[in-house]
């Protein structure tokens, strides 16, 4: 195991959700793009191998409205994406709020992956500017051995 923190992927995202979450009045809320969304009762689907629709499990139990920084941000580190997502929500703090007030759950929830297994740090400016905003942070750290070069590894959430 190597003795230093090394991280080779990350991304964050701002998530809402909510049985009666309806994302087209997030988006126009927020009016920020979402990278993904659902309605409560949605029947979800995906595209076999040999590329056959099939559907995918049991219809969305609630409503989602998700952003990511994962196409829009190019670093390992996953401090830049979270950094990134309140950068783009801050500035619609207020409709956040009105959100969250009308009955959504919101959170950042993040994605890191790297040669060892203790998720990365959140730098305290960054956890204070997302509880300001009423936002967790919650990492998904996935500790990957370094020769395999790839993902593996086991999942270790992080509060």
């Amino acid at each position: 195991m190597p003795t230093s923190r090394t991280y080779i992927r990350a991304h964050a995202a701002l998530r809402l959700q909510g049985e009666a979450l309806d994302p087209m009045v997030v988006t126009a809320a927020l009016r920020l793009p979402p990278d993904h969304t659902h309605r409560a009762g949605e029947q979800r689907f995906h595209r076999t191998r040999g590329g056959t629709v099939v559907a995918s499990g049991a219809p969305a139990p609630h409503g989602h409205w998700s952003m990511s920084s994962e196409a829009h941000v190019r670093s390992r580190q996953l401090a830049v994406h979270i950094a990134w997502v309140l950068g783009e929500i801050e500035p619609r703090g207020a409709a956040l709020r009105d959100l969250i007030g009308q009955g959504a759950s919101a959170d950042i929830v993040c994605f890191s992956e790297g040669a060892t297994t203790r998720p990365p740090a959140v730098p305290r400016a960054l956890r204070e500017r997302a509880a300001a905003l009423g936002l967790a942070i919650h990492i998904d750290h996935y500790a990957t051995p370094a020769e395999a070069g790839g993902a593996g590894g086991g999942g270790r959430r992080a509060p």
